[in-house]
């Protein structure tokens, strides 16, 4: 048996900075108007060609957020796990960039499919795992047959453990996954190979 370290411990608030980059983001989302769709733990709103699927919140004592990007007819899919840092001074990448692995868990079990996640840098000291593109469908069809969640982890290779970065509830997923489909025009039970 394995067990989960929790990275975030007693921490729970987020940084200014990061704050206000969610009130700029919650304020283009009310803009959306019929673009956008909520349900459960998830969200979806189309912006521009593609259409955006996105986790609301992650677990108490865990951090991030999941998202998916669709292109017309499902093509060109992404997803990516981003760090949210819990203060303005987390400006490092919270894992090894070179040492460590991400390990995904549908309802508390092991999936390969967190070998196929690579982390990146992105800007403004944004950290993340990004998989590729073709396994893409996997994790979609995996998180609809989920009974409660996907866990995004990450096996420390310096500690010999694995921490728990997210956990996601999966409630509302295979609805807000069905209007995503609705707009840009995909099956989110069939989508093609990017």
């Amino acid at each position: 048996m394995f067990m989960l370290k929790s990275i975030a411990g007693t921490k729970t608030r987020l940084s200014g900075s990061i704050l206000s980059g969610f009130m700029i983001f919650a304020a283009t989302l009310a803009q959306a108007g019929d673009r956008y769709f909520e349900s459960g733990n998830w969200a979806s709103v189309k912006i521009g060609r593609n259409c955006h699927v996105f986790s609301l919140q992650a677990a108490p004592n865990t951090s991030g957020l999941l998202q998916f990007v669709f292109g017309e007819g499902g093509y060109d899919a992404m997803f990516d796990y981003i760090y949210l840092p819990w203060t303005e001074n987390d400006v490092d990448p919270p894992w090894d960039m070179e040492q460590d692995s991400v390990s995904l868990y549908v309802d508390n079990q092991p999936v390969w499919m967190g070998e196929e996640m690579f982390f990146f840098n992105g800007e403004a000291f944004t950290f993340g795992a990004s998989m590729t593109s073709s396994i893409v469908p996997e994790v979609v069809a995996s998180m609809l047959a989920a009974q409660n969640s996907l866990g995004f982890a990450v096996d420390r290779a310096a500690e010999g453990e694995v921490w728990l970065y997210g956990d996601f509830s999966t409630a509302g997923f295979g609805q807000v996954m069905d209007a995503a489909g609705s707009q840009c025009s995909f099956n989110p039970r069939s989508l093609p190979a990017s």
